[in-house]
Formats: structure tokens, sequence, C-alpha cells
């Protein structure tokens, strides 16, 4: 149980660690169309003009 409870923790630090790169970094309005929407791999190509991996190397 506990594992589980340190994995989500370790989760939720990451992904708003990277939302935050992303608002800093290019700008709200951007990250927002990309912000809970379906196929969110693709979306990121499409809004970003990079691949997920692109990103997070940045």
């Amino acid at each position: 149980m506990r594992r589980n409870i340190e994995k989500r923790w370790l989760f939720y630090v990451q992904t708003n660690s990277f939302s935050n790169f992303l608002i800093d970094t290019y700008d709200l309005e951007t990250f927002l169309e990309i912000y809970n929407k379906s196929q969110l791999i693709t979306k990121i190509v499409v809004v970003y003009g990079k691949d997920l991996q692109e990103l997070e190397e940045e």
C-alpha cells in the first residue's frame, strides 16, 4: 500500500513540474490547448511542434 502511495505522489510531482515547465516556457494559453484533451500525445506534437521526448529533454 505504501509503495502505491509513493508512486502516486511521484506521478503528481512530475506532472506538476512538467505542466509548470510548459506554462513557463511557452505560455498558459498554449498549455490549455492540450490540457485534458483526448489523444494527448498527438495533440502535443500539433500544438508544440515537438514530441513528448523532445519536450522532456528541454
